[in-house]
């Protein structure tokens, strides 16, 4: 931690943009998000390397939680679209478009049998589909790819009664298990790796 950063996310899905900031640093007749968001991407640009800047959003359930985005940085006549167009910022949406297609699927993606709701067990309804937390593409392979995270944040040999307790599902609640975070970490990585590409 310190101040020679090349990225900086910001991930933010339960509250509003200005939880937590209980001070008024808004114009009359604007948002307090907004200006939030504001007064951090200032922050973030004062760094020495003016590191780009990404709003992460999981969106497990299908519903977009991001359309701030789009109407404040990528609209033309976006309130902060000026700092869009100058610097580096975009989004992450981690669990909704990369999971489409198997949100649409009835069956799990390695069985053949129903896609189940990991709290009662029971058959997903038509709703309950869409949200990849509750009702995972796969029971055993809730990524669509892995039964486990590869690294689960401990020494397996110090401590291999961990291991059977652990959570390997891609969810704990409502926040990400280890395999999860491991997810959102690939995303990103791959992305970088992409733009170095090109």
């Amino acid at each position: 931690v310190g101040n020679d950063v090349d990225v900086i996310i910001r991930e933010y899905e339960y509250w509003q943009l200005a939880t937590g900031l209980n001070i008024k640093m808004q114009k009359p007749g604007k948002l307090k998000d907004m200006a939030a968001i504001e007064s951090f991407l200032r922050f973030a640009f004062q760094l020495p390397n003016q590191p780009a800047v990404h709003f992460l959003y999981m969106e497990y359930d299908g519903r977009p939680k991001s359309t701030f985005f789009e109407n404040w940085f990528e609209r033309t006549e976006g309130e902060l679209h000026d700092y869009y167009e100058r610097f580096t910022i975009n989004k992450f949406r981690s669990f909704a478009k990369p999971f489409d297609d198997w949100r649409r699927n009835r069956n799990q993606t390695f069985h053949s049998e129903s896609r189940k709701n990991r709290a009662t067990s029971e058959d997903c309804s038509e709703k309950e589909l869409k949200d990849i937390n509750m009702c995972p593409v796969d029971l055993e392979k809730q990524d669509g790819f892995h039964n486990r995270a590869k690294y689960l944040g401990y020494d397996e040999e110090v401590h291999p009664d961990w291991v059977e307790k652990d959570c390997h599902g891609l969810f704990v609640n409502w926040h990400p298990a280890a395999l999860g975070h491991e997810v959102i970490g690939y995303q990103i990585s791959y992305h970088y790796m992409r733009l170095l590409k090109e």
